[in-house]
């Protein structure tokens, strides 16, 4: 369970929803011995993710609430499902976005990003320092939970051209071709250097 869902179970529990079964990897997040499912989101900037096959399960759940949380240990809105159109499109002010990645690509990309950290020899927080983010974004890049914005992405490849983890023209390519040279160990730290 990440911290955003111990939030919402806690705050859940404040209203009365105390024998809720948590599902991990399967969407709603929590249901209740009722039958009522709670999906747990967090919110950046006014944008709300889901991925297809969350979106798909939560379609086929009788009743669900979608519980969005930013910092705050209340959800800042409270969603019945039925009231939202398929992604992409608006509830209020929040833009609600359908990826198209599967979560297992989020998580290969997670390790990559940790494989990428440990060649810098950095814990989570001396990494996040230096990319301008909380090292509990870091943590969330890592376990695939959520996407590196593209000037974190940008800062990264910076930070590595930087620190000579790899040549100009992996540089040059961007993120995904750190990720594939760093991340997924396809050339060796000599050949990454060389260049």
């Amino acid at each position: 369970m990440n911290k955003t869902e111990k939030k919402a179970k806690q705050w859940l529990q404040k209203q009365g929803y105390n024998d809720l079964v948590f599902q991990q990897r399967i969407s709603p997040d929590f249901v209740s011995p009722s039958g009522k499912g709670f999906e747990v989101k967090l919110v950046r900037r006014n944008s709300v993710f889901f991925s297809n096959t969350q979106w798909q399960q939560l379609q086929s759940h009788p009743d669900v609430t979608v519980l969005v949380f930013n910092d705050n240990d209340a959800p800042q809105a409270i969603i019945p499902f039925q009231e939202l159109k398929k992604p992409p499109s608006y509830w209020k002010h929040y833009r609600l976005s359908l990826t198209n990645l599967s979560e297992r690509h989020y998580q290969a990309r997670g390790r990559a990003l940790r494989s990428i950290r440990g060649a810098f020899g950095m814990s989570q927080k001396r990494f996040a320092k230096l990319l301008g983010v909380t090292d509990f974004t870091v943590s969330r890049w890592e376990t695939g939970h959520h996407r590196m914005s593209p000037l974190a992405q940008n800062n990264l490849v910076q930070l590595a051209r930087a620190q000579n983890l790899v040549n100009l023209e992996v540089a040059r390519q961007g993120y995904k071709a750190l990720l594939e040279t760093i991340g997924k160990g396809k050339a060796s730290k000599k050949e990454r250097r060389q260049g």
